[in-house]
């Protein structure tokens, strides 16, 4: 990868990484996976873990990339999400483990 490490670019400093270089989206995503779970296990911070579901949302920026399609896309894939944010698909836990399988409709938008 890049002179630093992934996880220590900003999001602009990161989009640039993977538009300009051969850094690919997957390799970027494996390098965050490998620090959550090397300083995770201590801090208890992380609710939910979206390992699958992030390396398959990169799989469509992986095949642009492997094209050299550099568009200008903004590709986006969670790897992880707190429990009190409202996102499709997931429950919004609140630290409540009660209502742990309730799932949110829709992602909840604010400004």
């Amino acid at each position: 990868m890049s002179m630093s490490e992934p996880w220590q670019l900003s999001t602009c400093e990161l989009a640039e990484t993977l538009r300009t270089s051969a850094d690919s989206s997957h390799e970027a995503l494996h390098a965050h996976s490998e620090r959550l779970d090397a300083t995770d296990w201590h801090l208890n911070a992380t609710i939910r873990r979206l390992n699958g579901e992030a390396f398959t949302g990169a799989n469509p920026a992986g095949a642009a990339e492997a094209a050299d399609d550099k568009s200008g896309l903004l590709s986006q894939f969670a790897l992880l999400i707190r429990g009190s944010f409202d996102v499709a698909g997931t429950s919004t836990t609140r630290a409540d483990i009660a209502i742990g399988e309730v799932a949110a409709p829709v992602n909840l938008v604010t400004a």
